[in-house]
């Protein structure tokens, strides 16, 4: 697997200590680089790794991007998953998006909510919080029709 991207590498968008705006690039922790975003993964438990807050979190704050995932034709996602069904693959408009290379993008590290959803990834792959969330939280996705799911 490849971190071939379609988004490009942005400026973060975090604020140094002087008050200016970070000058290094992000990809795979987008908007944000590695210091300055907000969440970190770390071990969940039973459900392998999770994307946990590193500080008290916004309702409204994107937190990662989908799109810096693998994209996929229909094609390229039959050949890899021949029963139609895989995990961390978002569906957005007719490109896959197979996260499973960890060093692709953190929002595939978002795990099941099951009815305790705290973010959600947009119509535009952008993973963002849907309530507050407290610093040391799971940070955690309805898997819905958006996603293809094992």
């Amino acid at each position: 697997m490849s971190c071939k991207r379609e988004a490009k590498c942005n400026q973060c968008v975090g604020q140094t200590k002087a008050g200016t705006q970070c000058r290094r690039p992000t990809c795979k922790f987008g908007p944000y680089c590695f210091q300055h975003s907000p969440v970190e993964v770390k071990d969940a438990g039973s459900k392998g790794d999770g994307l946990f807050a590193k500080r008290d979190i916004k309702k409204n704050t994107t937190i990662g991007d989908y799109k810096q995932a693998e994209p996929l034709t229909q094609a390229q996602f039959d050949q890899r998953y021949p029963s139609g069904r895989a995990t961390h693959v978002a569906k957005i408009g007719a490109t896959y998006y197979d996260g499973k290379n960890p060093h692709c993008t953190i929002a595939a590290k978002a795990n099941s909510g099951r009815g305790r959803n705290n973010a959600k990834i947009n119509r535009n792959g952008k993973l963002v919080t849907t309530k507050n969330v407290r610093k040391g939280q799971e940070i955690e996705v309805g898997y819905g029709s958006a996603y293809r799911l094992a």
